[in-house]
This record gives structure tokens, sequence and C-alpha cells, in this order.
């Protein structure tokens, strides 16, 4: 994943985003550059990535946390909500 954010000082950077139960946090995602790019086995592409918001929230959560419970698990030991990232292929 290639992003901007807090973490990144303004500088772009490479990242990986665990796909296991185990994945404690997800990078902040730069509301000015949206743009992420996302590699899945051989395919390489662009996204845009949106923080859901309370009206969409809810239910991703639930499948979410449905299908990996270890989620819930660690937003019942935390103070703040989690975000659910939305990920758009462009093009």
């Amino acid at each position: 994943m290639r992003l901007i954010g807090r973490r990144a000082r303004g500088i772009p950077r490479q990242c990986s985003v665990p796909s296991s139960s185990h994945a404690s946090s997800l990078p902040i995602i730069s509301a000015a550059d949206p743009t992420v790019w996302v590699r899945f086995k051989e395919d390489f592409f662009e996204t845009r990535a949106q923080v859901l918001g309370p009206d969409e929230r809810p239910t991703a959560w639930g499948m979410i946390t449905t299908r990996t419970p270890a989620f819930a698990d660690y937003q019942e030991k935390t103070e703040r909500e989690i975000p659910v990232v939305r990920l758009t292929r462009v093009g």
C-alpha cells in the first residue's frame, strides 16, 4: 500500500496491511490524497480510500467481526473507534 499519512511525515511510503486476525491497526488514510495502491496476488492496482461514516460503518463492522471475531475483541479493549476503510478500484 502506498500512502501519505501523519506517520509518513508527508512522504509517500509502502506498507503492508496484514490480512490475519492479529492486525491491530490500520494505516491512517490522508483525505488530501486518498490514493492507495493494492497488490493482491499478481495484480497491482490503484484504489481510492474512504473512511466509512456513521451511516455505513455499523453494517461493514458487523460483516468484518462476523468474519474475523478478533477485531470485535480488540474493539472492546480500546477506547477509540476502529476506522473502517472502503477501497474502491479506479478504472
